[in-house]
């Protein structure tokens, strides 16, 4: 079987002249970098997100009354004291510092994304 050559991307028009096609596919043009004090927007407002999170932690500990800060992506590592290594314990996702009804008062939960289990650790204030 004959090995058959690509379309060409000019054409010929009636006169003769060659001209350029545009190729079949165009890639969308980046818009570039958000300036440092834009965030992007993802489709929900700030309030709306707040409200989604905090009804996603609800239905893991519904004693969570707020969420004091989030963070978008986390990694939970011990450090091995035989091996004087830091290693990964295998929680990585979203983090949220939360406040309770309940004792102990407060707490960060990393919702997992790496595995079945979330990673939660409840805290109490010390006083001296």
């Amino acid at each position: 079987m004959p090995h058959q050559r690509a379309p060409s991307q000019t054409s010929t028009s009636q006169n003769g002249n060659s001209k350029s096609r545009p190729p079949k596919t165009t890639r969308p043009v980046s818009a570039g970098p958000l300036p440092p004090n834009q965030k992007p927007d993802f489709g929900m407002s700030p309030t709306s997100r707040y409200d989604h999170n905090l009804k996603v932690l609800r239905r893991r500990d519904p004693s969570i009354t707020s969420i004091f800060d989030q963070f978008s992506h986390v990694c939970v590592y011990h450090f091995n004291i035989n091996t004087n290594k830091w290693e990964k314990l295998g929680y990585e996702g979203s983090m949220f510092l939360y406040e309770r009804n309940e004792y102990p008062p407060y707490g960060f939960y990393v919702l997992n994304r790496q595995g079945m289990d979330d990673y939660i650790q409840r805290m109490q204030l010390m006083t001296t």
